[in-house]
């Protein structure tokens, strides 16, 4: 039983003794009240009865009409004249009356009065003996009203007195429901602050609380400043807001790793000829200006791009593939070629760009190869322009045969999910990380390959609603499965909740074997919304976690209020392990996630090389190529 509810008891018990024993001694007294002055009145009553009949003759006639109006003028039970030998000789005796007092209520007030007696005397000698006793039944009934009285009154003041007690208990116990919901908070790893209140015992308790939630902030603060440290000197470019060439490189090599559930990509390589000569025209500050200009040109033309800088004048970006990369091609070099050209002279500068799909090469050194390949067929021809070189195997079904055949396929799922496992450190199974196959036309495709036509005709909500109910599916014969969600859960409050309803219908047990992904970046664009999104999840038991971490950790306000359960770091940062600076990275990683309560997990581990020297850095787990798992037996 809860406090409040001890404590409404104790009310309501203390409150009902209150006024029952008042009621009870109120009536106990007024009963012997009553009791007092029926007595007296008939030792009274007799008495001067006695006395009258003792001045008047003897004759039987006329004492028993003193006695007839006696007994008529008053409320008498009975009253009795006998002679001096007990032989009776008037007796008068009440008839039975209905009254309002209940016959257990007599029997509780149990009235005892004893009847008045007095001599008649014939002058010098006895006559007899008077003996009366007056109807007390009038007085129980009187008692019956007054005790009715008195308890409609008790109870209107004891509801009254209630109501205020219930208030000032409301308003006593008001601090101790954010105390309540503060320590839930840090029970689910959800380090809150919270305001401290007025009550000495509830201040003492939200004091310890803040104190902890104080230095578990000052932790991650302290650890998130050092990530963001080492990710700028291992990761970024010391000059501008771009990625070095390693990362660059690793992101490659991680994307051609898993390249059979990667979402189809365009990689631009572009060159700034002759920038030794615009460094001396404009000067270094000016223009590495002009090169975070040209830079921020990609984030805003496409904002899921990755830009890095492989040399001093050579720049890769990856941008996302769709039927219109040529002409997304061009209008971003037109924009960056009059981003450069509106501060420096044509005659200074040069500008490249040669773009290619990701899927026309199987590994990094090949991607590298065509780029550089495509830069000097167009140094040949002209010294700044633009070419790209598409996939033939890409354009073999347009946007009609894609707009046609999508919708029915992510309906109705012809085929079963990827499914990767995600081991612990003692080799024991997490959950299993899914990827979505559609089948076309009897061939198995994974769904990321045709993520740019799904974005294009808005079908990503299907995907996820679709995605969510194989997930469900799976878990009818494994046990725990993850799977990541699209922006549109951020973007489209319907798609949220359509998402949620089916969730809802889902039993406990299930719900609790589910593991929901979010983006880094995504998430990280849409803070507000993530907050509430986690909330909805973890109320319905539903785990929760970020991938591709790594990058915009330091960047999230109040992430320990998120109570994540898994932080994937990022494969491109896994593939660079064997670097120092990048250990020192993912330690810093991992020791945030320790700090947060989550399991920190290294994505995209496809050597066994990787796998044997990542698990003694301190990860939870491990997923990849090169992750096995083999159940005991």
């Amino acid at each position: 039983m809860s406090l409040i509810k001890q404590l409404w008891l104790g009310i309501f018990i203390l409150v009902t003794l209150t006024f029952s024993t008042s009621v009870l001694v109120a009536t106990f007294q007024s009963r012997d009240s009553y009791q007092e002055q029926l007595q007296l009145k008939n030792i009274d009553n007799a008495t001067n009865l006695a006395l009258l009949l003792s001045h008047s003759e003897k004759e039987l006639t006329q004492l028993e009409l003193l006695l007839a109006a006696q007994f008529d003028s008053g409320h008498y039970q009975y009253i009795s004249l006998t002679t001096a030998d007990n032989q009776s000789l008037i007796r008068f005796d009440a008839e039975e009356t209905v009254h309002r007092a209940p016959t257990w209520f007599k029997r509780v007030l149990n009235l005892q009065l004893n009847p008045g007696v007095a001599q008649v005397q014939d002058g010098w000698m006895q006559f007899g003996t008077l003996t009366l006793q007056s109807q007390y039944d009038y007085a129980i009934d009187a008692l019956w009203l007054t005790t009715l009285a008195l308890a409609r009154w008790s109870f209107w003041v004891a509801f009254v007195f209630g109501v205020l007690a219930s208030l000032a208990l409301r308003f006593i116990s008001k601090p101790l429901e954010s105390v309540v919901q503060q320590a839930e908070a840090l029970g689910q790893r959800r380090f809150i602050s919270s305001k401290e209140p007025a009550t000495l015992e509830f201040r003492r308790v939200v004091k310890a609380m803040n104190i902890l939630t104080g230095r578990v902030k000052t932790m991650l603060e302290n650890e998130l400043q050092r990530a963001a440290e080492l990710q700028e000197k291992s990761q970024r470019d010391p000059l501008l807001p771009c990625f070095n060439r390693g990362y660059m490189l690793s992101w490659l090599s991680s994307h051609y790793a898993s390249m059979v559930d990667a979402e189809q990509k365009v990689a631009v390589l572009c060159r700034i000829s002759n920038l030794a000569n615009i460094n001396t025209l404009l000067g270094r500050e000016k223009t590495d200006a002009l090169l975070t200009c040209l830079i921020q040109v990609f984030s805003i033309k496409h904002k899921e791009s990755v830009v890095g800088r492989l040399n001093g004048s050579d720049f890769l970006a990856i941008l996302p593939y769709n039927d219109k990369s040529e002409e997304a091609f061009e209008a971003l070099y037109q924009t960056l070629e009059t981003t450069l050209f509106a501060v420096i002279d044509k005659h200074h500068a040069q500008l490249s760009c040669v773009a290619i799909e990701l899927v026309s090469a199987n590994n990094t050194e090949s991607c590298l190869s065509q780029l550089d390949t495509l830069l000097s067929d167009l140094a040949v021809t002209t010294l700044s322009g633009c070419k790209m070189q598409q996939a033939a195997a890409i354009k073999v079904h347009g946007s009609n045969y894609w707009r046609e055949i999508l919708p029915p396929l992510l309906d109705q799922p012809s085929t079963l999910p990827r499914a990767f496992p995600v081991v612990s450190s003692q080799a024991t199974l997490l959950h299993h990380k899914l990827f979505l196959q559609l089948d076309v036309q009897g061939e198995l495709l994974a769904a990321s390959h045709v993520i740019g036509w799904i974005k294009r005709f808005g079908l990503i909500s299907k995907v996820d609603l679709l995605m969510c109910k194989t997930a469900i599916q799976y878990l009818a014969n494994n046990d725990g499965v993850a799977f990541a969600v699209s922006e549109a859960v951020f973007t489209d409050e319907n798609h949220f909740y359509q998402l949620l309803s089916m969730l809802k219908h889902v039993t406990p047990a299930t719900r609790e074997k589910l593991v929901i992904e979010f983006s880094e970046a995504v998430a990280l664009e849409h803070q507000l919304v993530l907050k509430s999104i986690v909330t909805a999840c973890k109320q319905l038991g539903i785990k929760v976690g970020l991938v591709n971490c790594g990058y915009g950790l330091n960047q999230f306000n109040a992430l320990e209020s998120l109570a994540l359960d898994f932080l994937k770091v990022d494969a491109a940062l896994i593939g660079q392990y064997q670097d120092g600076e990048v250990q020192r990275l993912l330690t810093s990683i991992i020791q945030l996630g320790k700090a947060l309560g989550a399991h920190v997990i290294a994505d995209g581990v496809h050597t066994s090389h990787a796998l044997q020297h990542l698990l003694p850095l301190g990860f939870d787990a491990v997923a990849g190529a090169a992750v096995e798992y083999k159940p005991k037996a």
